[in-house]
């Protein structure tokens, strides 16, 4: 359980670099495409290593890279697809305009031009306090206190319960599935990842308990 921040806001973008193609024998007659998305790539790091607060977690990551049909001849156009995350409203609002500085920058002093699409995502999963508390006590009451591990970090993934956190306030538990006697070790999105599912019973009596105490109360 965590209360607080828990998820990032996740935002995705793609940006389409347009230069000039040409034969690569003659790279003077040309913008080279695969040469301008290398240096945005390389140059939006710097936003979170020299722009962001080192204390403030953020995320821009570069996933995809399209470009180029063939060896001999110079590229005018190339796709990257990225996400950018945040933690924190103030630098969410500004992330969009903080790489587009970067791109419209590079592509201008390279000659090229650029399409820009920026997605806003998930927002950030924020834990009520007060929701942790109720699962809290019911996980306390069932189980033990053992059975309850506060988590220190947010996590720099999305989640789209945090458009229900968002609207009435939430929270959202981690239920513990992993168990090495029967393979379950891998963390998620892993292409072989398990699930203990003999845990699950354990998470829905916790949920209820805790719909139950709070009827009650």
């Amino acid at each position: 359980m965590k209360d607080g921040p828990m998820m990032a806001q996740a935002d995705d973008f793609s940006v389409e670099i347009i230069g000039r193609s040409g034969h690569g024998a003659r790279p003077h007659e040309t913008v080279d495409a695969v040469v301008v998305a290398s240096n945005v790539v390389v140059a939006l790091q710097n936003i979170v290593s020299r722009q962001v607060n080192p204390l403030v977690p953020a995320v821009v990551s570069i996933g995809a890279i399209h470009g180029g049909t063939a060896t001999n001849v110079i590229a005018d156009k190339v796709v990257l697809k990225g996400t950018a995350r945040s933690l924190t409203p103030e630098l969410t609002k500004v992330l969009p305009q903080m790489i587009e500085k970067i791109i419209s920058g590079i592509c201008q002093t390279f000659g090229a031009s650029y399409n820009l699409r920026y997605n806003r995502g998930y927002p950030v999963l924020f834990n009520d306090k007060s929701i942790n508390d109720i699962y809290r006590n019911a996980a306390r009451g069932l189980f033990g206190k053992k059975a309850i591990v506060e988590i220190a970090q947010p996590s720099m993934g999305g989640e789209d319960f945090a458009y229900f956190a968002k609207s009435v306030p939430g929270a959202m538990i981690r239920l513990g599935v992993g168990n090495k006697k029967i393979g379950a070790d891998k963390p998620w999105h892993h292409p072989a990842f398990r699930a203990d599912e003999a845990a699950i019973p354990f998470g829905a009596a916790v949920i209820s308990y805790a719909v139950y105490n709070a009827l009650q109360n």
